[in-house]
């Protein structure tokens, strides 16, 4: 045989020649029998490998969607405060901070009130900053996974 060929090649399991040579000694009901036990191992196990490699996939596609939403989020966060933020102070030289996020929302345009996750973005001001923040996917403000446009 060509090595070339050698990977592409499946050998017979030793499983596989333990069960012809107990069906060669029961005759040919046992021979049968033991190809029918070897097709369902090997079913079972390619069932098996199917669904390691589909949860594989979509482990994949999780993380990614997790981290567009990260990326997302972020970029809009340092929008509002290095963007929006400014263009607010020029509108409203008489008010040192906007009162909610829905007040700099205008500025960027629709959408920009809520994280990638559905939760309203939060803010801190203070003198001639303004840091706008993202509870993350959890939620919950004060994790390791939120998001701050100034971080």
């Amino acid at each position: 045989m060509h090595p070339a060929l050698r990977p592409y090649v499946v050998r017979p399991s030793p499983r596989l020649a333990r069960y012809v040579f107990v069906g060669a000694l029961t005759g040919f009901a046992g021979v049968a029998l033991s190809f029918a036990i070897v097709h369902v191992i090997d079913v079972r196990h390619g069932n098996d490998r199917q669904a390691e490699i589909e949860r594989r996939h979509e482990a994949r596609a999780r993380c990614a969607h997790r981290a567009t939403g990260v990326m997302l989020s972020r970029t809009i966060a340092h929008d509002l405060a290095v963007r929006a933020w400014p263009s607010w102070v020029a509108d409203h030289p008489d008010r040192a901070c906007p009162t909610s996020i829905a007040e700099l929302a205008p500025y960027l345009g629709s959408g920009t009130e809520v994280d990638s996750w559905g939760h309203a973005y939060h803010f801190a001001c203070g003198g001639s900053r303004l840091s706008v923040g993202s509870d993350g996917p959890d939620g919950i403000r004060g994790t390791r996974d939120d998001l701050w446009s100034d971080r």
